[in-house]
């Protein structure tokens, strides 16, 4: 027995009308986080605290601005020594013992002293730092 089959209905597509212009969402606008903002959130008892730290931290100074013309550019000095030394520069101390790799230095003339109190050594020396350049100084100061 055969069955016979309805012919298929091909039905048009649903016409689909253009959407209306269609606005981008805007983010929220809310007030940025500050700490006088997170200050007013806060439960009393944390004001107080942090109102208190506020006026004991040290109040930072503005940096001065330096002129185009006083800017120069700088250079690093490698500086070595026997036996190892307390590093001076330009009659400061640095803090530094020798060795060292890279001591960022202006670029220009520096006059170095070496020093180690329990040898009784001190050396000074002049050297020229050259801009974007790296100077070696190396010392044996061994009595």
């Amino acid at each position: 027995m055969a069955v016979e089959r309805a012919p298929a209905v091909i039905e048009p597509a649903p016409v689909v009308k253009a959407p209306a212009k269609v606005r981008p969402i805007e983010p929220a606008r809310v007030a940025p986080r500050t700490p006088a903002r997170d200050l007013e959130r806060a439960p009393r008892e944390e004001r107080k605290v942090r109102t208190a730290r506020a006026a004991l931290a040290p109040r930072a100074q503005p940096l001065p601005v330096a002129k185009a013309a006083a800017v120069r550019s700088s250079g690093v000095l490698m500086i070595s020594s026997k036996p190892p030394c307390e590093i001076v520069i330009d009659g400061k101390a640095t803090g530094l013992i020798t060795p060292q790799r890279a001591l960022a230095l202006p670029a220009g003339a520096h006059e170095v002293t070496l020093i180690n109190r329990d040898l009784k050594v001190r050396n000074t020396s002049r050297v020229t730092i050259k801009p974007d350049d790296t100077t070696k100084l190396i010392k044996k100061l061994m009595p």
